[in-house]
């Protein structure tokens, strides 16, 4: 603490002595010579010390271990999304909240899910789901052979959430450092750009699925475990 203070005061000093040398060359006082390289060796100090926070703020972005810094992944939840995802089907079908029947409720409870329901899809085909999950084999094995959606799954079994529980420990690390850091962003992109169609706004069908896994997730988990 009184290092910090020190630190403060010096700062504040050399503020003060710059500030008077840069108004007496700005105004021409006659300085002499050594004041004015005590000038030029206080601006050589800032740069200097500037560059030096930049670097040291760069090197917070990543840990010992030379990753990115990551945010552990807690959830992720259906319900966040029901908002935007609502504003936009009303949008599509020139709706109202208050006109919205049962079977577009349902319809939009689809679009809210269907980022998540991509990953969470991804983890099942890769049998990366948590032994929480392991009496319900018989839907883990339809979504497998792509007889059914993983919608219910998600919505029924999971009650319309990722948990941290949910993901195998093999593959929780990947999950860290890619699901909120690059893979939304990725799929926001890959959506829009080369599925021409709408985040929040489409319902989850297999051929985009397989699109985006090829592409997206699978190329993310081997670079991640080549980088090991």
């Amino acid at each position: 603490m009184k290092l910090d203070k020190l630190k403060m005061g010096v700062n504040v000093v050399m503020l003060v002595i710059f500030l008077w040398l840069l108004y007496g060359l700005l105004f021409k006082f006659d300085l002499g010579k050594g004041w004015k390289i005590f000038f030029i060796v206080i601006v050589v100090i800032y740069i200097i010390s500037g560059l030096s926070t930049i670097v040291n703020e760069l090197k917070k972005l990543k840990n010992i271990d030379g990753q990115r810094t990551t945010i552990p992944f807690e959830c992720d939840k259906v319900k966040y999304y029901w908002d935007k995802a609502c504003s936009i089907y009303c949008e599509q079908y020139k709706k109202t909240v208050e006109t919205l029947t049962e079977e577009d409720k349902d319809m939009i409870w689809e679009y809210s899910a269907h980022h998540i329901l991509i990953f969470l899809t991804w983890l099942i085909e890769n049998e990366f789901l948590s032994d929480l999950y392991k009496d319900d084999q018989y839907e883990i094995d339809m979504i497998k052979q792509k007889k059914m959606s993983g919608f219910e799954f998600l919505m029924n079994n999971l009650d319309g959430a990722l948990l941290r529980e949910d993901i195998s420990k093999e593959v929780i690390g990947f999950v860290d450092s890619y699901y909120f850091h690059a893979f939304l962003k990725s799929y926001s992109d890959y959506m829009e750009n080369a599925l021409n169609k709408r985040v929040l706004g489409t319902v989850f069908s297999w051929d985009d699925y397989d699109k985006i896994k090829v592409e997206l997730i699978d190329v993310a988990y081997n670079n991640y475990f080549s980088e090991l």
